[in-house]
C-alpha cells in the first residue's frame, strides 16, 4: 500500500512537470518580438479557419489571337501601337505612375461634385492652381484623351460634374494600365467573374466561391473572405506583387488599388504578423492625397494587412504575370473610309475600328481663330471597338456654318494612345 501510493505520487509529479513543459513549449516564440503581433479576425465568427474543398472551374481565356492581326488591306488608312516590351509587372505600373504625375494648371475655379447633387463627392479646383494627375471622374478617360484637353498646359474642364468631366476613378484607371498589355474592356469590374476567365484570378492559394444556380460567379469580398478565411487572405497578400489588385467590392460601392510592394514579417515559426505585414499601393481616389490639395492620386500608401482584411480589401492578380512565355499583342486603330471636305458637308463616311477598346472619339470644328465652334465627343465607353461616323454629321453641320475658314479634325484613342485620323481646312462661301 506504501509503495502504491508513492507510486501515485510520483505519478501526479511527473504530469504537472509535463503540462507545465507543454505550456512552455507552446508559448517558445516569445523569445522574438515579432510573436507579440495578434491575429485579427476582422469578420468575427462569420469567418472559417479551413475553407471546404471545392473544384475550381477552369480558367479559359477564349480570346482568338487572329482579332490582333487584322486584314490591313481592308482598310483605307491605319495607326499601330506596336506591343510594349519589358517586365509586365512594370509596364503596368509605370502608367499608372504616369497618369499620376502629368502636370496641368486649372482654367477656371470649379468643384467636381455628382449629378444627383449628393455631398459625398466635393473636389475644389483653384484657377491659376498646378495639379498633377488625371482628374476624379466616372468618364474612364485614359492620358491621352485627357490630355488632349490640356491646351498650352492649362485644363478646362467640359463639366464640374463627376459623371461629365474628362477622368478617371479608381477601377478605370487600373483598367487602362492593363490595356497596355491586355485586351481587358471595362464590364464586370477589376475582379475575376464570368467575362474575366484567363485574364484576372484571385490571388494564390485562394478558392473560387462557388457558381449560383445560374452559373455566375460571385466575388463580393465578404464571400471570399468567408470562404477562406482571414489568415489564408493575409497568405495570399504575401504573395502579390507589383501591378497586382486590391479589390473591395461591397454593394452598393467599392474601391479598387493597384499593387508598389509589399513587406512581410513573419514569427520565428513563419506565421505571418499581420500588423507589421504591408502592402503599399497606388490609386486615384475621390480624396486629396494631402493638404496640398493638389492631387487625389495617393502614391505608395502603406496598409497593413490587418487593415486590408477589416476593410475586405479581396488580392486578385493578372493571369500574364504568371505565365512562362506570356504575349502581348499590338493594337491598331483602323479606318475603313477616308473623309474630305465634300463628305464633311454631306455625309461623313466610314467607320473607326479598333483591336484594344476605344477610349474616345473626338471630332472638332475649329474657326481661323482657332476656337471650336462645333464638336462631337464620344467618350465613357468600356466595351467599344466600332464607332460609326455617319451620325456626326447632323451634329457637327459643317454646311450650315457662317461663311468662313475653318478646320476640321477628327481624333481617336485606345489606351496605349491617339491618332489624329484626319485634319483638314475647308471653306464655307
Amino acid at each position: 500500500m506504501k509503495k502504491l501510493l508513492t507510486f501515485l505520487l510520483c505519478l501526479t509529479l511527473c504530469l504537472f512537470v509535463f503540462v507545465g513543459c507543454g505550456s512552455s513549449d507552446k508559448n517558445s516564440d516569445n523569445d522574438t518580438p515579432e510573436s507579440t503581433a495578434e491575429t485579427v479576425d476582422p469578420l468575427g465568427d462569420s469567418v472559417r479557419t479551413e475553407a471546404p474543398t471545392e473544384s475550381e472551374p477552369p480558367k479559359v481565356n477564349t480570346i482568338d489571337p487572329e482579332k490582333y492581326a487584322p486584314d490591313l488591306s481592308k482598310y483605307a488608312a491605319y495607326k499601330k501601337f506596336d506591343a510594349p516590351t519589358g517586365d509586365l509587372r512594370e509596364i503596368v505600373y509605370n502608367h499608372m505612375y504616369t497618369m499620376s504625375q502629368v502636370k496641368w494648371v486649372a482654367g477656371k475655379t470649379w468643384t467636381t461634385h455628382k449629378e444627383n447633387g449628393s455631398t459625398g463627392l466635393q473636389l475644389k479646383y483653384i484657377e491659376g492652381k498646378t495639379y498633377y494627375g488625371v482628374p476624379y471622374a466616372q468618364t474612364k478617360c485614359a492620358l491621352y484623351t485627357f490630355e488632349d484637353f490640356i491646351i498650352d498646359g492649362t485644363f478646362t474642364p467640359n463639366s464640374d460634374i463627376y459623371e461629365e468631366i474628362i477622368g478617371n476613378h479608381c477601377s478605370a484607371s487600373m483598367g487602362l494600365a492593363y490595356q497596355q498589355i491586355i485586351d481587358l474592356p471595362y464590364y464586370g469590374g477589376l475582379k475575376e467573374n464570368n467575362h474575366r476567365q484567363g485574364l484576372i484570378s484571385l490571388a494564390e492559394g485562394l478558392t473560387l466561391p462557388p457558381p449560383d444556380e445560374e452559373g455566375n460567379l460571385s466575388y463580393d469580398s465578404k464571400a471570399v473572405f468567408d470562404l477562406n478565411g482571414v489568415d489564408k487572405i493575409y497568405d495570399a497578400y504575401a504573395t502579390l506583387g507589383r501591378g497586382d489588385i486590391l479589390y473591395k467590392m461591397v454593394a452598393p460601392s467599392g474601391h479598387t488599388r493597384m499593387v508598389s510592394k509589399v513587406e512581410v514579417a513573419k514569427t520565428a515559426a513563419g506565421k505571418i504578423i499581420p500588423t507589421r505585414s504591408f502592402v503599399y499601393c497606388i490609386e486615384q481616389t475621390s480624396a486629396w492625397a494631402d493638404n496640398k490639395q493638389e492631387s487625389t492620386w495617393f502614391i505608395d500608401r502603406k496598409y497593413s494587412f490587418e487593415k486590408l482584411a477589416s476593410t475586405l480589401f479581396t488580392p486578385f492578380t493578372l493571369d500574364i504575370f504568371h505565365e512562362e512565355t506570356p504575349v502581348v499583342y499590338d493594337a491598331y486603330i483602323l479606318v475603313t473610309d477616308r473623309n474630305d471636305e465634300t463628305s464633311l458637308k454631306k455625309m461623313l463616311k466610314g467607320t473607326i475600328e479598333t483591336t484594344f477598346p476605344i477610349n474616345y472619339v473626338r471630332a472638332t470644328i475649329t474657326d481661323s481663330e482657332g476656337n471650336i465652334v462645333k464638336e462631337v465627343l464620344k467618350y465613357d465607353l468600356q466595351n467599344n471597338y466600332k464607332i460609326t461616323l455617319r451620325d456626326m454629321t447632323y451634329t457637327l453641320s459643317a454646311d450650315k456654318l457662317p461663311a468662313g475658314k475653318y478646320n476640321f479634325s477628327l481624333k481617336a484613342a485606345i489606351a496605349r494612345g491617339g491618332w489624329e485620323i484626319e485634319n483638314f481646312d475647308f471653306t464655307i462661301e
